[in-house]
C-alpha cells in the first residue's frame, strides 16, 4: 500500500510540472498583407496550398487580415499542420464564402470530417471533442464550378509532447522503483 501511495505521489508531483495545452488563435496578422501562399506560416502553423489558383493574406480596407483562397480547379485542397510537428486540437474557426469540407487526420490513424454550409457573411464554427489529437487538417472543396472562401480566427490547442513524455517516464520510474522494492 505504501508503494502504491508513493507512485501516486510521484504522479501528482510530476503532473505539477506538466505544461498545460496552450490555446492560440490564428489571425494571420503576423503575415504581410498580400502574401501569396504557396505555403504560409502563422502562429506556429503551416498552411500548404496544393491546388488553389489564388491563396493570399487579405483584408478589406484597414480591417483584420484573413486567409483567402479561390480556384476554378476542382477538387481543390490545402492543409494545416503544426510547424513543430506537435499534435493539436482544432477548436473553432470563422468562415466566409463557398462551402467546403474539413478532414482531420488523427495521430494514431483515422479521420474526422465536417462540411460547412455556404457563408454569405462570416460564420463561426465550434468543433466538438472529436477534433483533438490531430496531426493535420485538410480543407477540401467538394466540387462544383468554383471555390472561394476566407478563413480567420482559427482556434487551436497544441498538446506539448515533452511534458507528456516526462510524465510517462516518471510513471515508469515509479513502477520500476516499486518493483525493485518488492524484490529486495
Amino acid at each position: 500500500m505504501r508503494h502504491a501511495l508513493g507512485v501516486i505521489l510521484l504522479f501528482v508531483l510530476g503532473s505539477a510540472w506538466v505544461t498545460p495545452a496552450s490555446a492560440a488563435t490564428i489571425t494571420f496578422e503576423d503575415v504581410a498583407k498580400g502574401t501569396d501562399c504557396g505555403y504560409i506560416e502563422s502562429q506556429g502553423f503551416r498552411f500548404d496550398n496544393d491546388t488553389f489558383e489564388r491563396c493570399e493574406i487579405w483584408s478589406v480596407g484597414s480591417g483584420n487580415q484573413y486567409l483567402l483562397v479561390d480556384t476554378l480547379v476542382n477538387p481543390a485542397q490545402f492543409t494545416m499542420e503544426s510547424v513543430s510537428g506537435e499534435n493539436f486540437a482544432l477548436l473553432s474557426f470563422e468562415h466566409n464564402g463557398t462551402p467546403f469540407s474539413l478532414t482531420g487526420f488523427y495521430a494514431g490513424g483515422g479521420t474526422v470530417l465536417i462540411d460547412t454550409p455556404i457563408a454569405g457573411d462570416w460564420l463561426s464554427f465550434s468543433l466538438d471533442s472529436s477534433w483533438q489529437n490531430l496531426q493535420k487538417v485538410e480543407f477540401y472543396s467538394p466540387g462544383g464550378i468554383s471555390f472561394a472562401a476566407a478563413l480567420d480566427n482559427i482556434v487551436v490547442s497544441v498538446v506539448p509532447i515533452p511534458a507528456a513524455v516526462w510524465l510517462f517516464g516518471s510513471a515508469l520510474a515509479g513502477l520500476g522503483w516499486m518493483r525493485r522494492r518488492q524484490t529486495a
